[in-house]
């Protein structure tokens, strides 16, 4: 300020700055007669700038319940940022075999909030060599159509196989039955 060009009279005056999701800002200057006075001023945020990206992408975003969108999500800026405090996130992918995550956040004034979550992949692969063919196979009573070179692909992670002879002669045949046990990710081929 500039007090002869400002139109202030020298002396002293409370300055009063607000704005919508900013910290209001309260100070007093003095005015001197032909003499500057510059003050820059950076209003306090009171949101929280927050970005989350998941493996893999497309999950959407639930915070405290509310869907926000999907990831890769940024919302920043006093019309997108989040309140300060704790929040419940949901991220649900897409897909059923992987595994939905839910966390805490704590949204800080004093920081941006980024973070990347990554999904467990509940996939489970089951190769079948049956010797005589055709044949059904069923994992809990729900039925598979299998190929020779076929995986049947499951995210339970226990169940039970039943494998039936489908072929001329079936009555001849005991079905096969068995409980198995297949972390995420594992592998496995059965001689049946």
């Amino acid at each position: 300020f500039v007090g002869s060009r400002s139109g202030l009279t020298p002396g002293r005056y409370n300055i009063t700055l607000k704005k919508d999701r900013y910290k209001q800002y309260d100070s007093s200057i003095v005015v001197e007669a032909g003499k500057r006075n510059n003050q820059d001023i950076s209003l306090e945020p009171l949101f929280v700038n927050v970005s989350i990206t998941s493996d893999p992408e497309g999950s959407l975003v639930y915070l405290n319940e509310t869907m926000l969108g999907k990831t890769p999500l940024r919302r920043t800026g006093p019309d997108q940022g989040m309140n300060p405090g704790v929040a419940a996130i949901r991220l649900v992918p897409e897909r059923d075999f992987y595994k939905p995550i839910n966390a805490n956040a704590v949204f800080e004034l004093t920081q941006d909030f980024s973070q990347h979550y990554v999904h467990e992949d509940l996939r489970r692969y089951l190769k079948l060599s049956v010797a005589d063919k055709p044949y059904l196979a069923y994992v809990d009573d729900q039925l598979y159509e299998v190929n020779s070179d076929d995986e049947i692909v499951l995210t339970k992670e226990s169940f039970t196989l039943k494998v039936l002879y489908n072929g001329a002669r079936k009555e001849s045949y005991l079905p096969f039955e068995e409980s198995l046990f297949l972390l995420s990710g594992e592998k496995k081929d059965l001689q049946v």
